[in-house]
């Protein structure tokens, strides 16, 4: 369970990426500093396209996926709790003028995988999957 910045998080994470077959889960919140003049997007959604970002510039991790969403079922100022991405559906947008402007929710509405699920009454923490084929 993680308690720091999205920068910490993902240093941290990369340090103990899963193996083929397996997953790695985490919870916590990272919280960003976002702009004034942002996009749409949420903490959750640019987790998964900040460490998209960073992972798939090296060869040996285009088989992970990754995945964050809100138990609570927001992802910031969205209708979305979260996002998911692999490689193949990261490879079809240029993600740096997303993240550049904290535009994650664009992004992820465009690949057609944002998690929606709506309001669940219930606020425990984030929650990250991150695994190999």
């Amino acid at each position: 369970i993680y308690d720091c910045s999205l920068d910490e998080l993902i240093i941290d994470l990369k340090k103990s990426l899963p193996e083929k077959g397996q997953i790695h889960l985490s919870g916590g919140e990272a919280p960003i500093v976002i702009p004034s003049r942002s996009g749409k997007g949420g903490r959750n959604s640019h987790f998964v396209l900040a460490m998209a970002h960073e992972l798939y510039q090296t060869l040996e991790n285009r088989d992970i996926h990754i995945l964050s969403i809100g138990t609570d079922g927001g992802d910031g100022p969205t209708d979305a709790a979260g996002a998911y991405i692999n490689y193949k559906l990261y490879s079809n947008l240029n993600p740096a003028e997303f993240l550049s402007h904290f535009d994650s929710y664009s992004y992820f509405d465009k690949l057609g995988t944002l998690i929606k699920t709506g309001p669940t009454k219930t606020n425990v923490m984030d929650l990250r999957c991150i695994w190999r084929e």
